[in-house]
């Protein structure tokens, strides 16, 4: 955090949000050091939102119902969604993503500079939050229940 600060004092991205950050300097080379420091903060203040007390066990709702339309139930989807990621070769992301109302799981591939500390871990299990970049649950209209249960 405090890099950044430092990197954009005095700038017009100094009172931006940090999601207007990112999308202002996700494709200028020359704000590559803003996007780096302002992904990491974005990337490890999501791990710690996908984590509660007494987490886990299967989402419920509207979430629940997307995942077994798709894929028929909770325990398949789980087994794809890990396959996504341990078949990931490289740094990168296994995603739930939310496209024309529907969910599919899909791969990104990520520099390692830009990959937060220990997504594999959570990868797989936050459900609900974990849609592409600029697609936010409210805009999909869905609530998020976070699975934190080891597997």
């Amino acid at each position: 955090m405090d890099n950044l600060n430092k990197l954009i004092a005095g700038t017009d991205l100094a009172e931006k949000s940090l999601e207007e950050i990112i999308k202002i300097t996700a494709k200028d080379s020359a704000k590559a050091g803003i996007f780096n420091n302002a992904a990491q903060i974005w990337n490890h203040s999501f791990y710690w939102q996908c984590l509660k007390k007494s987490g886990g066990g299967s989402p419920t709702g509207a979430i629940a119902a997307k995942i077994n339309a798709a894929w028929g139930s909770y325990d398949k989807f789980a087994e794809e969604l890990k396959n996504a990621g341990v078949t990931q070769f490289g740094s990168g992301w296994a995603w739930l993503v939310l496209e024309n109302g529907q969910f599919k799981i899909t791969k990104q591939l990520m520099p390692i500079h830009l990959c937060p500390w220990s997504k594999a871990a959570f990868n797989y299990r936050c459900l609900g939050t974990c849609l592409l970049p600029g697609l936010s649950k409210q805009k999909a209209g869905l609530s998020h229940r976070c699975h934190s249960k080891s597997n």
